[in-house]
């Protein structure tokens, strides 16, 4: 698994599949979930406008009611604490342990 993640976060690509036979995997397989179809978006990569599988939900128009909820804003700490771990800067916690 950690060979795939490496792959697919170094090279431009919509989908990285793995032991499977490329031609039938991308299309959609009942044995990794994509969804069928025969034709695959390939993000702004391929000057595409979607990454997915263009399927029916593609063609929906789906409204969506949208209502306030309470507002909680992350601290700067909280928000960026995993970046800032991965590129190597300390971040100091404020919960107890």
């Amino acid at each position: 698994d950690e060979q795939l993640i490496k792959i697919a976060s170094e090279i431009p690509a919509c989908r990285v599949i793995a032991d499977q036979v490329h031609v039938q995997a991308a299309g959609g397989s009942f044995e990794n979930g994509l969804p069928f179809s025969l034709s695959l978006g390939c993000g702004t990569w391929g000057k595409n406008s979607f990454d997915e599988n263009l399927t029916y939900k593609h063609f929906m128009n789906i409204v969506r009611i949208v209502k306030k909820i309470r507002t909680v804003t992350p601290s700067p700490e909280d928000f960026l604490r995993d970046y800032w771990e991965h590129v190597g800067i300390r971040v100091q916690s404020n919960e107890s342990i």
